[in-house]
Order: C-alpha cells, then structure tokens, then sequence
C-alpha cells in the first residue's frame, strides 16, 4: 500500500515539474509584456439620471491612455476598438461628484494595470425651462433713402433648456439681422442666441428650442424719396457703316430726393447731358451728369458712368476672280475649268466698300501634279479682317499637259556593270 502512495507522489510530482517546464518554455517563446497601449480610449459615460445635467460638459474627460499586460503575440494583434472606458453616473444625485473611469478589454489575456486619468470629476444640476420673448435687433442700415420698420417674428416665444445655474444667466433671446443696403423688405430665418446681462453669449445650456425664427422686416422708401430710371440722350450719328450694338449706364437706377410735391410729379426717368456720338467708329465711355428739376438732387455721386457700344455693321458680297496656278513642274502646261470662280466674302462694310478685287486670290497648288486631268480644291485669300465664306465651285478640273517635242523622261533600269575580279598568277 505504501508503494502505491509512494507512485502516486512521484508521478504528481513528475507532472508538476513537466507543467513547470511547459510553462518556462511558453513563456520564453511568448512572454509577458508591459506597456501603455499606443491609441487613447474614448471615455463613455452611461447612466445619466434622469431631470439632471452637466453644468460644464467640456470638463469630461474624453479619452484616457491605458496601461497593460499581455503576452507579446496578442500585443500585435490589439486595436482600440477592443477596449471599453466609462463611467457610471447610476444613482447619483444633484452636485459634484469624483468617479472612477474603469477600463475593460474584450481581450481576455490582457491586463489593464492602470488608467491616466483615473478619475473624472463632474457636477451635475437640475435641468429647468423658462420662456423668452425674441428681441430682433437690426445691425446695420438700408438703402439710402430708405428705413426698416417694426420687425415681426415668428414665433414671438422660445423656451431654453439647461441646468439651473446656467439658464438663470440668461437675461435675452436674439434675433441679428443685417439689412446690406436693402432696398426691399426681408425675411428671413435666424439662429438665435442667449444672452446674458452684459450681452455676452450665455454658453453650456442644453437646448433653446426652437433654435431659429423667422424674422420679417419691412423695408420703405422715406417720404421725398423715390428712385427712378436712368435715359441716355444721345447726340449725333456712329460713322457710316458703323451701328449701336448697345447702351450701358452705372448706375442705371437713382435715388432722387426732394420735396414730396416735385418728386412725385417727375416720371419714372431722369435724362442724362447728350452724349455727342458724331462718327463714332469704336465704343464711347463717359462720365455724364444728370438733367434734374428745381428742388430735386440725387443720393450719391452726381454723374453716371455711361458706355455706349459701336461695331462696324457686317455684310457679305461676291467677287468674281481668276484661278491662279501654283506648283507647276516646269515645262508643263494647266488648263484650269472653270477659269473663274466667285467668292463670297463677309466682314465689316467699311472693309467691305474699300476692298480692291486684286486684293482677292483664288489659287489651285499643282505641286507634284503629273500630266493628266485632276480635281483639285480651290484656295481663296481675302484681306486681314475680311472672311471668306465660300468659293463656287471650290473644285476646280485642271489639265496638265506636256508641251509639243517635250517627251516626259521615263525612269529606265540601269544595268550595273561587273566588275572585274583579279586573279592570281602562278
């Protein structure tokens, strides 16, 4: 009986000493390691109780850096997305209060040996409502001449949301809006904003809600004020062959000022001083004033910058010419059919009526050309500024001949004579 004991012990004492052995081999091929773990870990917080928030939620600590224990193969294989930070506000009640950030890691060989930051320090309030009226406040002026009146909004009511401290700050709901010069009314939706009693944003709440308004704001021309249209007199006639291709004024619309009587008896229009375009042959620019009655000035610059377009007119006409030849092998003769072609030209009229017929070629290059009958395209030159818009025919027959007692040479195979190969003598 002592002998199986005995067995028994020494073959468990053989195992624990084999197990020993496996394990100072494992871990030789694969120790542990420790380290912070390369990525921060977003921080969670879970369980906020109902009816409260935090007074300062940028004071939350977002991201903690971990550090662990793990075998080296599972060190190569870890992510951020396998560990889990949070923080559990379960239970908690109204005021300050200093939690633990627990770290977990779905890895289970991993070992979290500490967390920086540890803790987070938080203070929650009571969440309370109150209702304000929107104020619309008007930044900047309209046109002038003009006035913004009573702004409408809608709705007239907001509600803001926040932790109790917080929205005992705010002592105003606003509405900006910005008139840009306008000349008519506006509606638009603005974002409002909560301030506080040195109108300085009110920061930190949970909601304003709604959180933006329709603001309406009528926009009137003041009593004595009107604007009206802007008529360019002109002067004179563009020189002959030359049209008005268009009239431009800036500003085409002013503003007039004056008695309510006399402005409102002017019409819709005011004319400017005549623009003396006598043989104009290009565009016109010019600073011009403005004919106004007694009593009656302009807002603004006293002149109107005016450009008034010109461009010679465009037409076409058809000229009759010759068909000249070019690259003709010498010696040889072309009969061209027809002789004459006509071209049709486009351009300016004043190009147009000075243009010389010699001026105008029509040639067909015959260059590398043997004798025969070929069909050969016309090419037409104008003068710079002219177009040429066709020729007819644009293909013209041409002979090529060979003159009387002129035979073409015909290419002959030469035959190449031998030569002679030395030889030796004995």
């Amino acid at each position: 009986m002592r002998n199986v004991f005995e067995n028994i012990a020494s073959a468990l004492l053989a195992l624990i000493l084999a197990l020993l052995v496996w394990v100072a081999a494992v871990n030789e091929q694969n120790p542990m390691i420790s380290g912070v773990f390369g990525e921060p870990i977003p921080v969670e917080v879970v369980n906020k109780p109902e009816g409260l928030d935090f007074v300062n939620p940028t004071q939350i600590t977002e991201y903690v850096q971990v550090s662990i224990r793990a075998p080296r193969s599972v060190w190569n294989t870890l992510k951020g997305a396998d560990f889990h930070a949070l923080v559990d506000l379960a239970g908690l009640k109204e005021g300050t209060h200093d939690l633990p950030i627990t770290v977990k890691c779905a890895e289970p060989a991993v070992r979290v040996e500490s967390v920086q930051p540890s803790r987070m320090t938080i203070r929650l309030e009571r969440v309370v409502e109150k209702v304000f009226e929107v104020k619309v406040r008007i930044m900047d002026d309209p046109a002038l001449g003009y006035e913004a009146r009573t702004p409408t909004v809608e709705p007239p009511t907001v509600k803001v949301i926040g932790p109790a401290s917080r929205v005992a700050q705010v002592q105003s709901v606003v509405a900006d809006v910005y008139l840009r010069r306008t000349k008519t009314s506006i509606q638009r939706d603005i974002v409002v904003s909560a301030r506080d009693a040195q109108d300085n944003p009110v920061a930190l709440l949970t909601a304003i809600e709604p959180s933006q308004v329709s603001v309406t704001v009528p926009v009137e021309q003041k009593l004595g004020y009107r604007d009206v249209s802007v008529s360019v007199i002109r002067k004179g006639q563009v020189a002959r062959g030359y049209r008005i291709t268009g009239i431009s004024v800036d500003p085409s619309i002013v503003t007039i000022v004056g008695s309510p009587l006399a402005v409102s008896q002017l019409p819709g229009y005011v004319e400017t001083l005549p623009l003396d375009i006598t043989g104009a042959t290009s565009d016109i620019k010019a600073r011009i004033g403005l004919v106004l009655p007694e009593g009656v000035s302009i807002l603004g610059d006293q002149t109107v910058s005016v450009t008034v377009s010109v461009s010679p007119i465009i037409d076409s006409i058809t000229v009759q010419r010759p068909v000249s030849i070019q690259g003709l092998h010498l010696g040889y003769t072309a009969q061209t059919s027809p002789s004459t072609v006509d071209v049709i030209l486009s351009g300016p009229l004043p190009k147009l009526e000075a243009l010389s017929l010699e001026e105008v070629r029509v040639v067909v290059d015959l260059f590398g050309l043997e004798p025969g009958v070929h069909k050969v395209v016309a090419q037409a030159f104008a003068p710079e500024g002219l177009t040429v818009e066709s020729v007819l025919p644009d293909t013209i027959e041409v002979e090529i001949r060979t003159p009387v007692g002129l035979v073409t040479p015909t290419p002959t195979r030469r035959t190449p004579t031998p030569t002679p190969t030395p030889t030796r003598r004995p």
